[in-house]
């Protein structure tokens, strides 16, 4: 592998690190569903189905980041865009500006785009699904209004339901599922463990 190569595989990594590791899925997944509120019922069963069936394969275009450059409508604006990412994004551009590994274009309807060729080794840049699962859960626990509880049942009841819309569209070894719960339920506790922080400050 020359070293052009190893620089565009370490970008490519760093990029899927910074939008899609568990201290960013979260905002990510949040970012992309609402992009799409408009286009769907459902907007985020239909963002995880698409993040564990669709290899990641960034791309840049004029209005935002697009993370996977085979669904174009699902873009990160810019202005979402935290500076660790766009770090990553740079860091990317010169990896492209020095690889033979990419495309630019004009898209259909106006606009450019710069992304990668699609030679990636299958499976090599897929979104971990029990980090997509964990995000999703989050979500929805963020969402339902009440206090942060390990095992709220207004929380455990619709995580099952959007999980078995999941399932139906996507299939997830059940070790991934197992494991996105206990990452939920660690999130969960340190939610709860920083409000108690807060809480004693101020009451000092």
């Amino acid at each position: 592998m020359t070293v052009s190569s190893c620089n565009f595989e370490r970008a490519i990594s760093e990029v899927k690190e910074a939008f899609f590791g568990k201290d960013a899925i979260i905002n990510t997944v949040r970012c992309i569903a609402a992009e799409q509120s408009d286009r769907c019922q459902d907007p985020i069963t239909d963002v995880i189905i698409m993040m564990m069936k669709t290899p990641f394969s960034p791309a840049l275009t004029d209005i935002g980041f697009m993370p996977f450059s085979l669904c174009p409508t699902h873009v990160i604006p810019y202005t979402l865009v935290t500076k660790k990412q766009l770090e990553t994004l740079i860091e990317m551009c010169k990896a492209f500006s020095i690889s033979s590994r990419y495309i630019s274009c004009n898209q259909m309807g106006g606009g450019i785009f710069v992304g990668c060729i699609n030679n990636i080794p299958e499976g090599k840049y897929m979104i971990d699904p029990a980090l997509a699962i964990f995000a999703c859960n989050v979500i929805i626990e963020c969402n339902i209004g009440d206090d942060f509880k390990e095992d709220s049942e207004t929380s455990v009841i619709i995580s099952n339901v959007i999980l078995q819309r999941i399932l139906a569209g996507v299939n997830v070894p059940r070790e991934r599922i197992i494991e996105a719960n206990e990452m939920k339920k660690e999130w969960i506790r340190q939610k709860i463990s920083n409000q108690r922080e807060s809480t004693k400050i101020k009451a000092t």
